[in-house]
């Protein structure tokens, strides 16, 4: 019975693990530098990337929100959805930088879809002082009774 060198086998598994372990390494690195926050610029790289995480979207959104662009923000929360449309800080952040942004037309559709799926969070969300300028408005109090009511079931 003829054997075979185990070496290319080897040589395979070694590299797939040494890719693996420095993509781990290097989102760790990203996440968790010493306690210090990564900055916009390592998360603007780390998004560029199509395998991009839920976390790391995440934390692009909350930088982004925190350095005023609540446009690019709710862009990047949308992103994060689209990983996980579950997440509850995806949703919630959402919410919030569309009310930041001043977009009433994309927040009221967006709680709009939201209050079907997670009434409680919509109620959340339209409680926080974010979206008290659109409390005004009749159809976002609409939203919101509906929202309560829902909760209530």
């Amino acid at each position: 019975m003829k054997q075979h060198s185990r070496k290319p086998v080897l040589v395979i598994l070694l590299a797939s693990g040494l890719v693996s372990g420095a993509t781990v390494v290097a989102m760790g690195a990203l996440t968790e530098h010493r306690g210090a926050r990564p900055t916009l610029a390592q998360l603007e790289t780390a998004v560029a990337h199509e395998n991009a995480s839920v976390d790391v979207w995440l934390a692009y959104a909350d930088r982004l929100q925190e350095a005023g662009q609540y446009a690019h923000a709710a862009d990047a929360y949308q992103k994060a959805l689209e990983k996980n449309s579950l997440n509850r800080a995806a949703r919630l952040g959402l919410g919030v930088a569309l009310a930041r942004a001043g977009n009433a037309a994309g927040l009221y559709a967006w709680v709009q879809k939201l209050m079907y799926s997670d009434p409680g969070l919509t109620c959340e969300l339209l409680d926080r002082p974010e979206c008290a300028p659109f409390l005004t408005e009749d159809r976002f109090v609409q939203l919101r009774q509906e929202a309560k009511l829902q909760t209530m079931d």
